[in-house]
């Protein structure tokens, strides 16, 4: 069996969509008996500094004494941190070439962004080692351009994206959109990109301490990373203005940007409480706090091109989910089947659908139909083991 090598920009115990999915999919491939081994960039703090063991697998950490207060976030870095991160990444290849001949690798497999794929791509032309590299959303689209010098950073870094993808021998991609964007883009081969979409750990969620509702009134909320794209501000105009909503608690758990967080909190209703973020070990009092998830993503080149995890993750929680119709939703969400979609952007279709769901499904016995019917399409169709066995017809194709 091929051993392989994820490198990753960050990881576990950091709470994060990109971290979640990177452990969901190497513990798959662990099960199915791929024995993966895991190095975390310079900016990614672990238990020991040197190697964590998490669930039987080993994750090597690169951290040093420069890097140690620089966080894996959307905060904005200064200058001087960022020309720390440039300068530490010779010292990280090293670590990678010298890890894949200790762990006797065969497939190097990096996970975004370029800094991971660069440096898998000169330890694979070293160690003469096959790379893959993991392309999970246009991210540097999110970075500002108001000035020469952001337009310049933001081209400098599509750039090293790009030679990324063209010098990687083999593409993942989350979803279909991204894939064909990458293609059009880039003239590439489509053979050389796979899709392994998004999926929920089942054995996780089974685990979670749910409790069934016991109140006809419905709760609403919003788990997850808490920055301009996802699209709070839509949701806070709703349950701050409608005279149905505003009877309704919105419930909001995650992280980012401090003063954005601040400025959403200012213009919240007192019925849309920001909870801060949950570690996953609690992630199961917050899902029963939260009967209805809505994640209301505005449409952006970066958000056309994402498939989130957390729709997924809501419906095999057990609650109903409410998201924007924006292309990468329509992958993973049947609308009325496993979840309900509303016009994106638009206030007055996600106050009707949300007033829609109300009528319907504030009675308990309504709502515990439609949750279980669309928990059992997810839980069946969107597994990581079944990811895991795409990744291993990956594997033995190179």
């Amino acid at each position: 069996m091929k051993r392989t090598l994820h490198i990753l920009y960050q990881s576990v115990p950091n709470i994060s969509g990109s971290s979640t999915r990177s452990k969901n999919l190497i513990d798959a491939q662990r099960k199915l008996g791929l024995n993966p081994v895991v190095i975390t960039s310079p900016f990614q703090k672990g238990e020991d500094k040197n190697r964590d063991e998490i669930d039987g697998v080993s994750y090597y950490r690169t951290q040093i004494v420069g890097t140690r207060n620089i966080n894996v976030s959307e905060q904005k870095k200064s200058f001087w941190i960022k020309l720390l991160k440039g300068i530490s990444f010779l010292y990280f290849a090293i670590k990678v070439i010298n890890l894949v001949r200790k762990e006797k690798i065969d497939i190097i497999h990096s996970h975004a962004t370029f800094y991971c794929a660069l440096a898998g791509i000169i330890a694979g032309g070293v160690c003469r080692r096959p790379t893959i590299y993991e392309v999970r959303s246009l991210w540097y689209e999110r970075r500002p351009a108001k000035t020469i010098l952001n337009r310049i950073e933001k081209e400098f870094y599509k750039k090293l994206e790009q030679l990324s993808i063209v010098c990687s021998k083999k593409i993942v991609c989350i979803n279909k959109i991204l894939k064909e964007h990458l293609v059009k883009q880039l003239f590439i081969k489509e053979d050389k990109i796979s899709v392994v979409s998004n999926a929920v750990d089942v054995k996780w969620l089974e685990s979670l301490p749910l409790k069934k509702r016991n109140s006809n009134a419905l709760r609403f909320g919003y788990i997850g990373s808490i920055s301009p794209i996802e699209g709070l501000e839509l949701t806070i105009e709703a349950f701050k203005n409608d005279i149905t909503l505003k009877s309704h608690p919105f419930y909001v758990y995650g992280g980012g940007p401090k003063e954005y967080i601040s400025k959403l909190k200012t213009q919240a209703s007192a019925n849309f409480k920001f909870l801060g973020q949950i570690k996953k070990a609690f992630i199961g009092e917050a899902y029963n706090l939260i009967d209805v998830i809505v994640i209301p993503r505005p449409p952006s080149l970066i958000t056309n091109t994402v498939t989130p995890l957390k729709p997924l993750e809501g419906v095999g929680a057990g609650k109903i989910v409410v998201v924007s119709d924006i292309p990468p939703m329509h992958e993973i969400i049947e609308d009325q089947k496993t979840g309900f979609f509303f016009k994106s952007t638009s206030y007055n279709d996600l106050v009707d659908t949300l007033k829609k769901i109300i009528s319907k499904y504030s009675e308990i016995s309504e709502y515990e139909k439609q949750v279980e019917g669309s928990k059992k399409i997810v839980l069946e169709k969107y597994s990581w083991f079944n990811n895991a066995l795409q990744y291993k017809s990956l594997y033995e194709t190179i």
